[in-house]
């Protein structure tokens, strides 16, 4: 008995470490990748640096800004809410800040300097509305990073202010996130906080997209922490299944049954019968059914036909 329980224990013993060292290389795995991120921010700044970062609460030119970096969390513009914004915006030259009617400061462009190029994270409206002004300048925060870094700030962006998003706008931004290579292997929980969205929505809008093949079906799903979360079997999309093989048409021509028909003796004794049929199996009874069978046979005499005529042992119908 004592040597049962040793085993036991040992072989239990040898599980638990055989699990904790998979989650181990797994946790490393991820913060790998977070260190390599850092890396690029970091190599971001430095660009930034070197070339005299412009800092946060500054004044940019509204030429220097891009807006074509995917960085637009919005399905489209909203004309009204830009031509409401210009209605009330104008320039100060006193504070050298685009301010509304009562003289308060219209919140600051969100942008991104990966060094060459700046990226719009947050603020298109505003944008757009200035330079249909002729704005030159606009105040703006500028952080230092990467386009992938502007992408992801605009995830969320007017979940809090500015104009209301759209079912539709979310769906946008969790679509753009699960496109991402590394976004996409997070839990749901996790990419929802990155787009300021429900975790059922993503969950649904994740399925969608899985079940249409637009993006890889995920089993294991990565946390906050690191660690991996097997997805509930109820989550998992099952794969289609497969359409049942067409049979190939038969080059061989198919057989036709035999058309059987019975007819009475005076039916068959008053027309031609062998111009209807390849075989006649008779039983005449007297000499009557004899003659109407040799009668419908020489009428027919250019189409071959063949004749059965089961004839008992002895007796004197004899053809």
């Amino acid at each position: 008995m004592t040597t049962k329980k040793r085993g036991k224990s040992k072989g239990l013993g040898a599980g638990w470490a055989a699990k904790n060292v998979e989650r181990v290389e797994q946790a490393a795995t991820s913060q790998l990748d977070k260190l390599e991120q850092a890396r690029k921010e970091l190599d971001a700044q430095r660009s930034a640096l070197a070339q005299g970062h412009r800092g946060a609460s500054t004044r940019v030119a509204l030429a220097d800004i891009s807006t074509d970096g995917q960085t637009q969390p919005r399905v489209a513009m909203d004309e009204e809410t830009w031509r409401e914004y210009a209605q009330r915006m104008s320039w100060s030259p006193q504070h050298d800040l685009a301010v509304d009617p009562d003289g308060h400061h219209w919140p600051a462009l969100e942008l991104v300097d990966d060094g060459q190029t700046l990226w719009l994270a947050d603020g298109f409206h505003r944008l757009h509305a200035a330079r249909s002004l002729g704005f030159e300048r606009f105040q703006a925060n500028v952080q230092p990073g990467t386009q992938r870094s502007a992408i992801e700030r605009s995830l969320g962006a007017n979940a809090r202010h500015g104009k209301r998003r759209t079912r539709a706008d979310k769906r946008r931004a969790i679509e753009r996130a699960l496109s991402d290579p590394q976004w996409t292997t997070w839990t749901d929980a996790r990419v929802a906080r990155l787009c300021q969205v429900t975790s059922s929505t993503v969950t649904r809008v994740r399925q969608a997209l899985e079940s249409a093949g637009t993006i890889a079906v995920q089993e294991l799903l990565v946390g906050e922490d690191g660690r991996e979360f097997e997805r509930p079997q109820a989550s998992v999309p099952s794969r289609p299944p497969k359409s049942p093989k067409k049979k190939r048409a038969s080059s061989t021509p198919q057989k036709t049954e035999p058309s059987i028909q019975k007819r009475s003796w005076e039916a068959f004794g008053s027309q031609d019968l062998s111009e209807e049929f390849s075989l006649i199996v008779a039983y005449p009874m007297d000499a009557a059914h004899w003659s109407a069978l040799l009668e419908a046979v020489v009428s027919g005499a250019s189409t071959q036909v063949t004749v059965v005529v089961p004839v008992p042992s002895g007796s004197e119908w004899i053809w």
